[in-house]
Order: structure tokens, then C-alpha cells, then sequence
């Protein structure tokens, strides 16, 4: 009898939370806090913790006018989307180095 071994296929997504979109929270701190707390418990359950950011070239060409969320951070002023600390992950729950050795 053929013995079938199951891969586990689980990873952790932490996604958009960069500068601009963490600056916009009311309560970053303790939004920070459980990002933090989810890699950790990730990273010691040697589950994979993979990062997606967003970003645009400068005058946002790819995003449509259609789409409401990207169409308010273009339009607010106050929201300085040519830095690129606004498209970094926040460092608080940054990517941290892998070794392979």
C-alpha cells in the first residue's frame, strides 16, 4: 500500500502595512501590536511569513479612478505618496534577514 505523506501548505500573509497605510489607522499602536504578535507566533510555529506591499509610480498609473480606497490616497494631501518610506514595510513588523547556512 502506497503511504501518501500531507504537506502542510499554511503561511502567514502580512499585507499593506506600509508607511501610508499605517499613518492612516486610528489604533496603529495596537494594530502594530497583533501584526507583531501573529509573525512571532508564525515564525516560531516555523510557519512562513511572507510580505506583499502595494506601489505606484509617480501620477498612479495604475490605479483606476475606479477604485475608491486608491483614488482617496491620491487625492489627500496630506498623504505624501512619493516618499518611499510611505511604501516600506512599517518597521516594527519588517521582514527580518534570512539565512542560509
Amino acid at each position: 500500500m502506497e503511504q501518501i505523506t500531507a504537506v502542510k501548505k499554511t503561511a502567514l500573509l502580512v499585507m499593506d502595512v506600509q508607511g501610508a497605510t499605517v499613518k492612516m489607522l486610528p489604533d496603529k499602536d495596537i494594530f502594530l501590536q497583533s501584526v507583531n504578535g501573529a509573525i512571532q507566533t508564525a515564525r516560531s510555529g516555523n510557519i512562513p511569513v511572507i510580505y506583499v506591499v502595494v506601489g505606484f509610480r509617480k501620477g498612479f498609473p495604475e490605479a483606476s479612478p475606479n477604485n475608491k480606497s486608491f483614488s482617496a490616497l491620491r487625492k489627500n494631501p496630506a498623504m505624501n505618496l512619493d516618499d518611499e518610506e510611505a511604501y516600506r514595510v512599517h518597521a516594527f513588523v519588517a521582514p527580518r534577514p534570512i539565512y542560509w547556512w
